[in-house]
């Protein structure tokens, strides 16, 4: 059975682990190869509006979100129980809410309590092999922590294997963290793109597992959280898309009528969008008239698009960075140019091209998570697992 789900797949999972945990103590009429496989896949910040699971959810074809949905079933009246990346997942692996699990904020004071109970480790206690790769996120180390943070840091519990982002993980050439044999954490710097990584280890976990016993693989994406980075060779791919949507209706809402803690967030594109770090311009090639016409002055928790540079620029080899360079230069370059002749006149002008940068820079994001599915589909048919494995997709 194959299935998708919108926002939240902690009930189902939990019911199913509470059921096999049970049946685990009891005499096996089943053989273990016969129990159902999981596949939980999990990204961060995936709107709804462009899931993909039908023509209607998405602006640009997502052909692998299309046919998970259309073979199996997707739950368009779930919701998410912490808005919030790290807090929403650890409702999802518990089962209970914030104020229960204990992990309320992304910048808690406190690391996640691994001791509580979850789903893998009932599927783990019931005879599941059990692995995460990618975004964990349940660490905990807060603004201004100086010294050893280890006290901070939360390593899974419940698996038999984890390889696993610090902290937020980065898109390119991202660090990933494993056990050591000495109980110590072992960071490693991996070539490539976050995305991809993610689904090859998820591929080679699956390759080196015990083929005698079933498994629940948590496959952790970072995508299509900010800076809203595409691969490099999906660089350009969204473009067609995102200049053939109409902007959104609440594009210039100023949450002037919404209750205090909305106007906090700071989430508008107009005045919270970082140019450099969020819209990737090239700042080089921005004559400083139009720098301070392109600024966002009303931002405050967020560094000011002059001292906050593009983060993952550091991460970059020098293949990546020079395509990176050229292409989002060139887009800079048509940004300026029609400043220069007029064709952008107003803020509002300003607000729709950020838009349609967004747009096709976040399209492009997903367009990765879209393969990754195809591949992880494929190789579950290519070895004859689709028919007994139980895939679950859900933004956190």
């Amino acid at each position: 059975m194959i299935s998708t789900m919108n926002r939240h797949a902690a009930t189902a999972l939990m019911l199913a682990a509470c059921s096999l945990s049970a049946s685990a103590d009891q005499p096996q009429k089943q053989t273990p190869d016969q129990r159902p496989n999981i596949v939980v896949i999990v990204t961060d910040d995936h709107s709804y509006q462009t899931l993909g699971t039908c023509e209607k959810d998405s602006p640009m074809p997502y052909p692998n979100f299309r046919k998970l949905a259309d073979e199996g079933m997707v739950f368009d009246r779930s919701y998410c129980a912490n808005s919030l990346c790290g807090p929403s997942r650890a409702c999802i692996y518990t089962g209970r809410h914030s104020h229960m699990n204990g992990y309320l904020f992304n910048e808690h004071a406190a690391p996640f309590d691994g001791s509580q109970p979850t789903f893998p480790k009932m599927l783990q206690k019931a005879g599941y092999q059990t692995a995460i790769v990618g975004k964990w996120h349940l660490e905990a180390i807060p603004p201004g922590a100086k010294g050893d943070t280890s006290k901070y840091e939360s390593d899974p519990t419940g698996f038999d294997y984890w390889e696993i982002f610090p902290g937020q993980g980065n898109y390119f050439n991202p660090d990933f963290i494993t056990p050591g044999k000495d109980g110590k954490r072992v960071v490693k710097t991996e070539p490539g793109y976050a995305t991809e990584l993610v689904t090859q280890k998820s591929l080679k976990w699956l390759d080196q597992r015990d083929k005698n016993k079933p498994f629940m693989l948590v496959v952790g994406h970072k995508a299509p959280h900010r800076c809203w980075c595409p691969s490099i060779q999906n660089l350009g791919r969204a473009k067609q898309y995102a200049d053939a949507i109409d902007p959104p209706a609440n594009l210039e809402d100023d949450f002037a009528d919404r209750p205090e803690f909305l106007k906090m967030t700071e989430q508008t594109l107009l005045n919270h969008f970082n140019v450099w770090s969020d819209e990737h311009l090239i700042k080089e090639v921005v004559p400083e008239d139009i720098q301070k016409m392109l600024s966002c002055p009303e931002s405050k928790t967020l560094h000011t698009q002059y001292d906050w540079e593009m983060p993952e620029w550091v991460r970059m080899d020098p293949q990546q960075k020079e395509a990176w360079y050229n292409y989002h230069k060139a887009r800079t370059v048509q940004l300026v140019k029609d400043i220069k002749n007029g064709k952008i006149k107003t803020q509002r002008d300003i607000l729709l091209r950020r838009w349609r940068h967004y747009m096709e820079d976040y399209l492009g994001t997903v367009l990765s998570v879209d393969e990754s599915i195809g591949q992880i589909m494929d190789y579950l048919k290519q070895n004859g697992l689709d028919k007994n494995t139980l895939v679950l997709y859900c933004g956190d």
